[in-house]
């Protein structure tokens, strides 16, 4: 059975044929007496046998390949629920093509691989969470709430550390956080936080001082939630670190500043 051999691409294919789809015959490899959880010798392999084993909501997709089938010469795929003999039903990737078409006999041949399963709800969520913890660490992009009737402030691991803080560090309080913030830019954090609840959104952007010194870029937005009464409860938002990326905007408006100069003094000199 050489016919349909570029299918087996993984020992986990059925291959299968069918020599005159106007007939019931087919021929099975053993792997597809397996995926049915048959043996040889326990079922017949043919197309009523075949098509036993199909999900109801699913023959009539199969039913649509077959008559492709006949007017493309290209390899068809479609995808399909069979059950085994204890009735379970598993996802398969169906492969076929046409191998001849004379005066009016078709030929089929093709394959059934299982389709890689699915993840669960709690599979899918946690999987979620991992890649976005990814991107929070490149980004450096971190949480935050503050719960305006207990006054309580929550942050996310990254959060700490866009503040140079170790992610053990507990803060809690508003006025913790306006501890962290240049002397400058005290007054803005304060007013941006009014705005935020006045408003109902704000994006921002202010220097903190970390506890070894550093000055630090960061860039955030917050939104404000409100209850069933339209009572504001809690600002939350994101908070990043940008002070490379705001060294990188001061260095350009250096470089802008030298040009914009030697022109100038150019213009004179001349």
């Amino acid at each position: 059975m050489d016919s349909f051999s570029n299918t087996q691409q993984t020992s986990r294919a059925g291959l299968w044929e069918w020599p005159d789809i106007t007939k019931k015959e087919m021929w099975w490899s053993d792997s597809l007496f397996d995926f049915f959880g048959y043996t040889a010798k326990k079922i017949t392999p043919d197309i009523k046998n075949f098509l036993r084993n199909v999900h109801p909501d699913d023959k009539k997709t199969w039913e649509d390949a077959v008559a492709r089938s006949r007017e493309v010469e290209d390899q068809l795929t479609c995808e399909l629920q069979f059950k085994n003999k204890d009735g379970v039903y598993r996802p398969f990737t169906i492969l076929m093509k046409a191998l001849s078409r004379n005066k009016g006999k078709i030929r089929l041949s093709g394959s059934i691989q299982p389709m890689e399963r699915k993840p669960t709800e709690k599979e899918f969520i946690r999987q979620t969470e991992e890649m976005l913890l990814k991107a929070q660490n490149t980004a450096m992009i971190g949480f935050w709430e503050y719960d305006l009737r207990s006054h309580e402030i929550t942050w996310s691991k990254q959060s700490y550390l866009n503040f140079g803080l170790s992610p053990d560090t507990n803060i809690t309080t508003y006025d913790e956080v306006v501890k962290l913030i240049h002397p400058d830019y005290i007054d803005y954090h304060n007013q941006v936080t009014e705005y935020m609840i006045y408003s109902g959104q704000c994006e921002f952007e202010y220097l903190i001082v970390t506890p070894s010194g550093e000055k630090r870029g960061i860039w955030g937005v917050g939104e404000l939630l409100k209850n069933e009464e339209g009572e504001p409860i809690k600002l939350f938002g994101i908070l990043q670190n940008v002070t490379e990326r705001k060294k990188r905007e001061d260095q350009l408006k250096d470089q802008e500043f030298l040009l914009d100069e030697v022109g100038r003094l150019a213009k004179i000199g001349g």
